[in-house]
């Protein structure tokens, strides 16, 4: 039968029921595929505060602390006018599901299947958590939700790795859709088509934790370990066409530096249209020598030592032999034995190296001044810093520690009368920290001044 709700509460023993919403006095049935079926209100009821108190309260304690007993118990005990008063549209379900999924800022997928397949929901340590069988989602188990619609079976997941396993009821062809959710906002969306199914044969998709994952992690994987490649994926498919590493080398392959001085090795990464540039630097001496991030070596003691780069895409490396050398306070050329012009000449010249002695520090810029830093729109960070009109250009880091190590961006600005840098595709909701130093070109060489003072703001 069907039963109008208004203002009155639900009662139990309605047995099948058909869903409507009164829109501006107008009657709108939003359960047209299929109606939820249930013996009554109290069953229910009581599933869904199974999945309010187990699915989701991990979700609710780090939005709402102390608060998401209340919260869930809110969520449980609400008649069904109240939860279909709170539905702009689709199918009850749907209302139930998006309820139950608001509030939470986490990060949530949802795996649909749409054909004959009973569907079961595996956790990390291989334990079934939830299950579909015979288009019926089985109430034995609530820490995970699953809803049927017609032939097409849902599955939401937040947080921790779980597996699925996908056994055929029948004979035909399956699809897959995986989606990825920011709260309540879809990040992207992984089909699977025409994937061969008949009664028994089984196959099984890693949904791990974490967005935006190579989609290859979702491939289906069938027990005669077949593999099932996405048709298409929103997020991958609108992104430019990847350009791998293919070599790297240095400038050049030795060094001589004096104790306390710095020289900057430049690192050549072809093609010059790589998608990742990034690489990875070390001193097998930091005794002797150090490098930073961008390749700037530091003399810190006489002796030997290796400086190398690698690529994080192909793991391509490059080295350079350094040599550290005392600082001599007045170094003076060979000369001649008797030959009093050229002891002159030696004398006159050192005279210009002790005058030249004094010009890397003359040429090293004052430290920089970040003004501010705000995030000005969803994943997005604008640096703002003072002119600094006797450098070149300036360099511009960001990262999710207070080091510089995790999630780091760093963006070079080549005129000095540009004094902010907008980074974008960060993490929404993170805390970012952010710097900035000037630099000046000196013949091949940059020479850096110092960092500004470090500043740290939330990601929208």
């Amino acid at each position: 039968m069907s039963q109008r709700f208004t203002d009155a509460q639900a009662h139990d023993g309605f047995g099948t029921l058909n869903y409507y919403i009164m829109d501006n006095g107008r009657m709108q049935k939003v359960c047209i595929k299929s109606p939820i079926t249930y013996a009554n209100v109290g069953t229910f009821m009581t599933q869904l505060q199974s999945i309010a108190e187990n699915s989701i309260k991990s979700v609710y304690n780090e939005a709402w602390g102390k608060n998401a007993d209340k919260v869930a118990e809110m969520l449980a005990g609400k008649t069904f006018n109240d939860v279909l008063k709170r539905a702009t549209g689709g199918t009850f379900s749907d209302n139930v599901f998006d309820l139950l999924k608001q509030p939470t800022n986490a990060y949530l997928k949802q795996m649909s299947v749409y054909c004959p397949v009973d569907v079961y929901v595996l956790d990390a340590d291989g334990n079934v958590s939830g299950a579909i069988v015979d288009n019926k989602v089985d109430p034995s188990y609530d820490s995970v939700f699953m809803y049927v619609e017609g032939d097409a079976k849902h599955i939401g997941l937040v947080d921790d790795d779980y597996t699925i396993r996908l056994v055929g009821n029948g004979t035909g062809t399956m699809k897959y859709v995986v989606e990825e959710f920011d709260g309540s906002d879809l990040l992207r969306q992984i089909q699977y088509e025409d994937i061969p199914l008949r009664n028994g044969k089984a196959y099984y998709s890693s949904v791990p934790e974490g967005v935006y994952l190579d989609n290859a992690v979702y491939d289906p994987v069938s027990d005669t370990r077949e593999i099932t490649s996405s048709a298409s994926d929103s997020w991958q498919d609108s992104l430019v066409k990847r350009i791998s590493v293919a070599d790297l080398s240095f400038s050049q392959s030795q060094m001589t530096i004096p104790i306390g001085e710095a020289r900057q090795l430049r690192a050549d990464i072809a093609p010059a249209d790589v998608t990742n540039k990034m690489l990875d630097w070390e001193s097998q001496d930091k005794a002797i020598a150090t490098v930073t991030d961008e390749g700037l070596v530091t003399a810190v003691g006489a002796g030997e030592t290796t400086i190398q780069a690698k690529t994080v895409d192909g793991g391509f490396t490059a080295q350079c032999k350094v040599t550290v050398t005392e600082k001599t306070a007045n170094p003076m050329p060979p000369a001649a034995s008797g030959d009093q012009s050229q002891n002159a000449a030696g004398s006159q010249g050192s005279k210009d190296d002790k005058a030249k002695a004094p010009a890397s520090k003359a040429n090293k810029p004052k430290k920089a001044t970040l003004k501010k830093v705000r995030s000005t729109k969803r994943g997005a960070l604008k640096l703002t810093w003072k002119r600094d009109k006797k450098v070149t250009g300036y360099q511009a880091v960001v990262a999710t520690d207070k080091k510089f190590k995790k999630n780091k961006k760093t963006a070079w600005v080549k005129k000095n009368k540009t004094v902010s840098k907008t980074f974008t595709k960060l993490k929404r909701g993170k805390t970012y920290f952010a710097k900035v130093r000037a630099y000046k070109k000196v013949g091949r060489n940059k020479v850096y001044g110092a960092y500004s003072k470090v500043k740290k703001v939330k990601v929208r």
